[in-house]
């Protein structure tokens, strides 16, 4: 098991380093460096908060709640779902069963309907482990990439 997990690692590395080869041709060393987050494994606070971000919504077919996942022994969702997640971000690929969507219409009155989207709650920790990623780039990139009267891709700032 070590073994497959060492091999998935040495994998991702390589493909990280490839990555980060092209990244400082375009955007220089410092810049880099600061973006050097993006591509590390999830950690065990990461997911975490992503457990925590989330109420006890209506999973996808397998059914695991994020209760669920709370109340497991401890070490064993960090156990089952870091490499996933870590390999996920990694790779930048999602298991097959996590890419089905079942649509829920909710009633709105008057006839109408809001259509709901429910999603593995695994899927929905790693979409908030690269969102907070997101928006540290985001904070990061500021100077090099964003000027001071470009508000996109910034929390906080808007057109209003």
């Amino acid at each position: 098991s070590d073994d497959v997990f060492e091999g998935r690692r040495e994998a991702r590395n390589g493909y990280a380093n490839h990555r980060e080869q092209l990244n400082v041709e375009k955007m220089g060393t410092a810049y880099h460096e600061k973006m050097k987050h993006l591509n590390e494994e999830v950690t065990e606070k990461e997911m975490r908060d992503g457990l925590r971000g989330s109420s006890n919504t209506t999973p996808g077919d397998s059914g695991i709640t994020t209760t669920i996942l709370r109340l497991l022994p401890p070490g064993t969702t960090s156990a089952i779902l870091l490499p996933i997640l870590s390999a996920m971000l990694a790779f930048g690929m999602v298991p097959n069963e996590w890419k089905k969507v079942n649509v829920a219409l909710i009633p709105k009155g008057h006839g109408d309907f809001r259509p709901i989207a429910l999603i593995e709650t695994a899927y929905k920790i790693v979409e908030r482990v690269i969102k907070q990623r997101f928006w540290a780039a985001c904070d990061l990139a500021r100077g090099p990439v964003f000027s001071g009267d470009n508000f996109a891709y910034q929390q906080g700032k808007g057109c209003e």
